[in-house]
């Protein structure tokens, strides 16, 4: 049976579970829709609401299609090393970049896999994109595009900032 940790702050809602997964998908995922119903995913994406298991990195959708899904107890681990400073959309995509970068392994990042973080711990992936990452990319030099469109690497630079400036301890 896989244990998981979750701590979820939305809006007035504060929630920290750790426990079996499947206790929380059976009744923990619907409480939180349910109380929180302006932070809840699309119908199309009920059953992706709880959490993965550990070492789980893609799960399905309604639709068939595959979706990212960061390892539930490292990312939520992650998530509660984050300051307040890391509260501004711009700054959420570089610290999903870093965990991607730093924990999951990977030299190239993707819009995708940085959505499925924000879906992750409740919230809906930020508006204006394309303006986020060419800022992150072009002025701040936080990510540099990779080969493929919607794909990013983490800049030393990047990583730096979330280590010093986004995070309590490393």
């Amino acid at each position: 049976m896989s244990d998981v940790r979750i701590r979820l702050n939305l809006g007035r809602f504060r929630l920290e579970y750790s426990g079996s997964l499947e206790f929380f998908q059976r009744v923990v995922d619907p409480l939180v829709t349910r109380v929180a119903p302006a932070q809840a995913p699309a119908p199309d994406e009920a059953d992706e609401a709880g959490a993965a298991p550990a070492g789980s990195g893609d799960a399905e959708d309604g639709d068939g299609a595959r979706g990212y899904r960061p390892p539930s107890f490292e990312f939520g681990q992650f998530v509660q090393k984050l300051g307040a400073e890391a509260a501004e959309p711009d700054r959420q995509i570089v610290a999903f970049a870093f965990f991607l970068w730093n924990y999951a392994r990977k030299d190239v990042v993707t819009e995708d896999e940085i959505a499925g973080c924000f879906r992750a711990i409740g919230l809906q992936p930020p508006q204006r994109t394309s303006e986020l990452y060419s800022d992150l990319a072009n002025r701040l030099r936080f990510l540099t595009p990779a080969a493929a469109a919607g794909s990013w690497s983490l800049t030393t630079k990047g990583a730096n900032y979330v280590k010093t400036r986004l995070l309590g301890s490393v």
